[in-house]
């Protein structure tokens, strides 16, 4: 059984969110989702049934996965992140979040010249644009 400030980390760890990030989007600040995954009980907050609601919504966590007592985090995924109580977690999110936007740069970049050359053929060039109005409406 995992406890609720167990389950609130562990979404947010799996949406890949720092702490900042599910503040912002939850409309809390900061030190409000510390205390919700607040491991000291003394210092530990519930978030109110609107806030877990949007805890949901922004992680992808089912709600009813939240709010369950009997519940649990599988444990396939504490053995995926051993480091997810660690200090640095948040520091790898933000390390990982830039290298795969490193990667994303690098990858346009060589599929601007292919385009430039025009080696793209009609097939490449409309998934393309089909791939960029679809980011777009996001």
């Amino acid at each position: 059984m995992s406890e609720l400030w167990e389950k609130i980390k562990a979404a947010r760890l799996s949406a890949e969110l720092t702490q900042e990030e599910l503040a912002e989007k939850c409309g809390v600040s900061r030190a409000t989702v510390n205390q919700w995954e607040a491991k000291d009980p003394s210092k530990r907050i519930n978030p109110r049934k609107q806030n877990l609601q949007k805890i949901s919504e922004v992680t992808g966590a089912p709600l009813g996965w939240l709010k369950s007592k009997e519940a649990a985090i599988d444990d396939r995924w504490f053995d995926e992140n051993e480091d997810w109580n660690s200090a640095n977690i948040e520091e790898r999110i933000i390390r990982e979040r830039q290298e795969a936007l490193t990667i994303v740069k690098k990858s346009l970049k060589e599929l601007y010249t292919m385009a430039m050359e025009e080696k793209l053929n009609n097939d490449e060039m409309e998934l393309i644009v089909a791939l960029t109005r679809t980011l777009k409406r996001k």
